[in-house]
């Protein structure tokens, strides 16, 4: 993947709600080397269901919210995210590549949609899928490689 040299999957996992498949996960690494918060990373993930951009926005900032309490910059991500997010449904791969603290090209089906920049966007959207502290801790386990 291009600037994390040498990506290679570090984990997977697969995100199932009431027993019905919402998407599979995988997390690249440099090397496939357990995640470290503050490295360079992608995340894909391939949907099994239909969310709509407004959805995926709104989950995006709640997540936020829950892991950092309310921030001041919120809006200002939810307005960057809303032109960088697309409505996805069933196969539809979303890839979110963050090779610098500052920075995530995100890609729906291999296109890219927009290169947002922020003061620690990729540790912050990260940690919705890979804290210890995140909705699903033991998905974010699988997805870590730890």
């Amino acid at each position: 993947m291009p600037g994390i040299n040498q990506a290679q999957l570090a984990g997977q996992a697969t995100l199932r709600w009431f027993g019905v498949k919402v998407y599979d996960a995988e997390l690249f690494t440099p090397n496939g080397a357990p995640y470290k918060r503050g490295s360079a990373a992608a995340l894909r993930l391939r949907y099994n269901v239909e969310f709509s951009r407004e959805e995926l926005v709104g989950a995006t900032i709640k997540e936020l919210v829950r892991l950092e309490n309310t921030q001041a910059d919120h809006e200002v991500l939810r307005r960057k995210l809303g032109n960088c997010f697309a409505s996805v449904g069933k196969t539809d791969q979303f890839l979110a590549l963050a090779p610098k603290a500052d920075q995530i090209k995100f890609y729906l089906n291999g296109r890219q949609t927009c290169s947002l920049s922020h003061p620690d966007i990729r540790g912050r959207f990260l940690d919705i899928w890979l804290s210890p502290n995140s909705r699903n801790p033991r998905l974010s386990e699988r997805l870590r490689g730890s």
